[in-house]
């Protein structure tokens, strides 16, 4: 009884130590991401000129690590740097908990959040915080969606499927367009 008690424990902290992956390339998420966040309304993301977006990884996850490489060469291009004619701000911050996601909430002007896999985070206390300053999060891992973060990239076969976190959406006053609600798949 106590081995199969230890072998629980043991699988409980891999799985919650476990970095979730991509389900669609970034390649193919940046342009989703940018069309929807022209069918997407906040005050906050009204009211930013500049519109600052800051991606959170974990340089000591390697698949992060390499996700935030390869996205720091595409918002080179000219289609990643405006949004609405409004000029794009990008900053990265590789984090190791939640302590440090809010500090750097707390410290920077963030509009969007852009979240790459991470291990050992607290979803429910990630969520909460993007919640309380009203940024809209952008997850890159479509289970995270399912977690409370409110938009994110997953699939359906073998074709890319948007996510949608309607709880979210409604706490922190963000307005989805209803076309784009129809096409995407809703979870509230």
């Amino acid at each position: 009884m106590v081995k199969i008690k230890h072998i629980l424990v043991l699988l409980f902290i891999s799985f919650s130590l476990y970095s979730q992956e991509l389900s669609v390339p970034v390649n193919i998420q940046m342009p989703i991401i940018f069309k929807i966040l022209t069918y997407t309304r906040s005050s906050k993301l009204s009211a930013a000129n500049p519109i600052r977006i800051a991606i959170f990884y974990q340089k000591s996850n390697r698949y992060s690590l390499e996700t935030k490489n390869y996205i720091s060469e595409m918002i080179e291009q000219p289609e990643y740097q405006k949004l609405d004619s409004r000029k794009i701000i990008y900053s990265f911050f590789s984090v190791r908990d939640e302590i440090e996601i809010q500090n750097m909430v707390n410290n920077h002007k963030i509009d969007i959040a852009y979240i790459l896999p991470l291990k050992s985070i607290n979803l429910d206390e990630l969520v909460e915080i993007f919640k309380k300053e009203k940024i809209l999060c952008i997850s890159s891992v479509a289970e995270y969606v399912m977690d409370g973060l409110p938009i994110g990239i997953g699939t359906k076969g073998d074709k890319p499927l948007i996510m949608i976190n309607l709880s979210y959406a409604t706490e922190t006053g963000i307005e989805f367009n209803s076309q784009l609600l129809k096409i995407a798949k809703v979870i509230k």
